[in-house]
């Protein structure tokens, strides 16, 4: 399981690492001569800086993948898929879903899903570093339902008007008993991420 997991890894590094060279050689192509890009907005931006800066009235699809380690189990992959609306400038709603194989039992699929929220700040041109918190009921097969409290900050940058790359950690909290007061802490997860907005 490690090995695939690892192998997962390299394969979506590879495939960031892909998109990203095929964005330079774009923007390459569309510069004539010796001029240079006068905005650092992606070539050809029919985004506005305003629209940038807060995203007000768009939808965010993502995707996100990730290899992790737990305090209290061994590596695990994970896939997921959220969507965002942002109703107020720089400030998005919506919902996560995720499905996980843990490599410390048998167990075959682990799911994710509930409510989330995200607020960001433009760092650059093409860049926001946000934050996420999520609302989750987990659970799989032959396992009692948990509550989880996630928390993820992240970096994303804009490869194009409305697609974006991105690298963010995450931490959950879990709560399998709900009269229970004690949280269980399951470490810190590095996910990988592409979003597409419209």
């Amino acid at each position: 399981m490690l090995y695939a997991v690892r192998f997962l890894g390299v394969i979506v590094c590879a495939v960031l690492l892909f998109l990203a060279g095929w964005t330079a050689s774009a923007a390459e192509v569309a510069k004539s001569g010796d001029e240079r890009v006068a905005e650092s907005l992606p070539a050809k931006s029919s985004r506005s800086r305003e629209s940038f800066d807060s995203l007000l009235g768009e939808t965010q699809i993502a995707t996100s993948g990730v290899v992790s380690y737990s305090d209290s189990s061994d590596f695990f992959w994970q896939a997921g898929v959220s969507g965002l609306h942002y109703i107020a400038p720089r400030f998005g709603v919506g919902g996560r879903f995720s499905l996980s194989d843990s490599s410390y039992n048998d167990q075959s699929l682990y799911y994710s899903i509930g409510p989330t929220a995200e607020y960001f700040v433009p760092v650059s041109d093409r860049g926001h570093v946000f934050t996420q918190a999520s609302f989750l009921v987990s659970g799989g097969l032959g396992t009692e339902s948990e509550l989880r409290l996630g928390i993820d900050l992240g970096y994303r940058y804009f490869v194009a008007d409305n697609m974006a790359l991105s690298v963010q950690l995450n931490k959950n909290w879990a709560k399998t008993n709900v009269s229970s007061s004690t949280l269980r802490s399951d470490g810190v997860n590095l996910n990988y991420g592409f979003s597409l907005f419209f």
